[in-house]
């Protein structure tokens, strides 16, 4: 499995090196040019995810750390007789896209998972909406932030959660991106991680101690071997933080066709050379420095300007008309 992985690690690598430097002219930064390599990778492996679930005929998805289930909501769409379970720890983003998914076929849940029943502090950076964010951990990041909202949240384990949620007999894919706590989450899994119906899971990894109380990546990939789990792709190259894709070795040989176009498809990247952006990125980012600039007083004024010229917040300002 260690070899396995390193392996892969060091083919996406030479992938990333090899469409960085293919092309001519070099009008972008590099960190521009490495983002939206970076962003491509994350694109098709997120596809892979979709496509693997089709072949092997997954009708269910448990999407744990979900936010606002985007990904359970896409997975029904794919098949009319998919069903999906979404948990969300943070309450504030689960009371506010609860109502949007009231969809036949999802169950969203609010609870936090780790690997025992009790009660953990849930933290939530200022810098970002609490209705909205998808920063919010059991863990907190002084090095990115200083300032936290805070609130105390159930925890459950996730066999526990999917006793009476998940049918067991039924092939399933799994997602977890729960900012720190995959391990824990794991380690309360381990009834259906056991079940062979699991055929597939696409988890959020480190390779440094981005999270300090959380495991390494391969330490990861050795757990999920003990229940059959073999890495197949990983996205975002060089990155310290990134997900891995597993699929249980029962599954291999179904999703080889699948993989093999996936594998094809990542040799096809390219770096831009030149990018077009579009009007109103460039537009959001006059605002802002222009703003940065004026004194407050003239705010108003400026917002009007904006307004006029397609500034969709500055048109609805603080809710209002401006």
């Amino acid at each position: 499995m260690t070899l396995e992985f390193v392996s892969l690690s060091r083919f996406y690598t030479s992938l990333y090196v090899a469409s960085l430097q293919n092309s001519k002219y070099r009008l972008l930064s590099s960190n521009r040019r490495e983002f939206l390599i970076r962003n491509e990778f994350g694109k098709k492996t997120v596809e892979l995810f979709f496509n693997l679930a089709l072949k092997i005929s997954a009708l269910q998805l448990i999407e744990c750390g979900a936010n606002d289930a985007s990904v359970s909501r896409r997975f029904i769409r794919e098949v009319p007789d998919r069903r999906a379970i979404a948990i969300e720890a943070n309450p504030f983003v689960y009371n506010h896209f609860k109502s949007q998914n009231l969809v036949e076929g999802l169950s969203y849940l609010q609870i936090g998972l780790s690997n025992k029943k009790t009660t953990l502090e849930f933290n939530i950076p200022k810098v970002t909406d609490l209705t909205t964010s998808i920063f919010g951990s059991f863990q907190k990041l002084p090095k990115y932030y200083s300032d936290y909202s805070t609130v105390r949240i159930n925890t459950d384990r996730l066999d526990n959660v999917l006793k009476h949620s998940a049918k067991s007999d039924t092939a399933s894919v799994m997602w977890i991106d729960v900012e720190g706590e995959a391990f824990n989450v794991l380690l309360g899994a381990s009834k259906i991680l056991s079940n062979d119906s699991l055929k597939m899971i696409y988890v959020e990894v480190q390779e440094s101690e981005h999270y300090h109380e959380e495991k390494k990546a391969v330490e990861i990939a050795l757990l999920l071997e003990g229940y059959g789990f073999t890495p197949v792709a990983r996205d975002f190259p060089l990155a310290d933080l990134y997900n891995l894709l597993f699929v249980k070795e029962s599954a291999l040989k179904d999703a080889i066709p699948v993989l093999n176009r996936y594998w094809a498809s990542l040799g096809e990247i390219r770096a831009p050379f030149i990018e077009f952006r579009k009007p109103m990125t460039t537009l959001s980012k006059v605002k802002t420095r222009i703003f940065k600039l004026t004194p407050k007083p003239l705010h108003s004024f400026l917002h009007r300007l904006f307004a006029f010229a397609g500034s969709s917040s500055s048109k609805n300002l603080n809710g209002k008309s401006v």
